[in-house]
């Protein structure tokens, strides 16, 4: 039952992460991408990468999932949550190396860190309140 319980939370957060991301991304920080086109690929080549972007989306979500299957957590809430904002600053950290050597404006890396921890806490929190139910 719990093998069965986190095949289900990792489809869960696989779909939570791409539509989560699609948001950040493609709605939120747009204009902050758009702001610093020169620096990213043009539009319709990088359509050609969508699947590399997806492919390591789901990446993520299936290692965050194992980090946390395997870990001691409990399945509480509140241990869900805080283990996500752990991963959440673990992914944030890049955001300011990418700011040190590509010329982004700091409200785009402010945002990608913002989004990092929020989306960390949200995915430890699903997976928290799927794997509770297993018990």
């Amino acid at each position: 039952m719990k093998n069965k319980k986190a095949i289900i939370a990792t489809i869960v957060v696989v779909v939570f992460v791409q539509i989560y991301e699609f948001l950040v991304h493609g709605v939120l920080l747009k204009d902050m991408y758009n702001s610093s086109a020169s620096v990213w690929r043009p539009e319709a080549v990088m359509e050609s990468y969508i699947p590399w972007m997806m492919f390591g989306q789901v990446l993520f979500a299936v290692i965050f999932c194992l980090i946390y299957c395997c870990s001691k957590c409990t399945a509480s809430i509140k241990q869900g949550a805080t283990f996500g904002f752990y991963v959440g600053l673990l992914m944030a950290s890049s955001s300011f190396v990418f700011y040190a050597v590509l010329p982004i404006p700091l409200a785009l890396m402010l945002g990608w860190v913002v989004s990092s921890i929020i989306e960390g806490i949200l995915i430890g929190v699903i997976l928290a309140s799927i794997l509770k139910k297993a018990e």
